[in-house]
């Protein structure tokens, strides 16, 4: 199965109970997509993972979102296979999100992006998202590791199209 159609919400490590629920680690989980009855892929994170390589596609039994996110799949019924799952990476369908207003976009869409300076010096390449708890932090690889708050301070602008994403880098670098 093909990624790249898919936006990754989070991960599971951990199994819950005895009936095969698991312990979700999601992303954004205050903004979350999943539901009963949802579908998702979920992609091995180690070889422990007795999921696929190429992924494996799930149906959501139930969910619940709370101190933890509990999901169930309607594939699992047992703890045992829950732990023969564990640790896997969560993908969501793209085409499920909801339509985006104008002006906004789904953090996902950086990824991958060139970053220069204001002056046109190449930065490098955003690698990963992260976040602070309270602002969105690009992680960008290149000659020097770089992390910068997606906040209007140090990211000029965005552009879609090019593919590119002009920082003021930071004094620190």
């Amino acid at each position: 199965m093909d990624k790249k159609n898919f936006i990754e919400l989070g991960h599971c490590r951990r199994p819950h109970g005895i009936k095969g629920a698991f312990t979700l680690s999601l992303f954004n989980r205050d903004e979350s997509v999943l539901k009963k009855g949802s579908e998702v892929l979920i992609f091995p994170l180690s070889n422990e993972s007795q999921v696929p390589v190429e992924g494996l596609k799930q149906k959501i039994k139930s969910i619940s979102f709370g101190n933890k996110t509990i999901c169930e799949f309607s594939s699992v019924e047992d703890r045992n296979l829950a732990e023969a799952l564990i640790p896997f990476s969560l993908f969501y369908p793209r085409e499920d999100f909801p339509k985006l207003k104008d002006g906004e976009f789904y953090l996902n869409d950086l990824l991958g992006m060139k970053v220069l300076s204001e002056d046109g010096e190449l930065q490098g390449v955003v690698e990963s998202l992260g976040t602070n708890g309270v602002q969105d932090i690009l992680h960008i690889s290149g000659e020097k590791e770089l992390d910068v708050l997606l906040i209007d301070a140090f990211v000029q602008s965005i552009d879609f199209e090019k593919r590119e994403i002009i920082i003021n880098v930071p004094e620190h670098i």
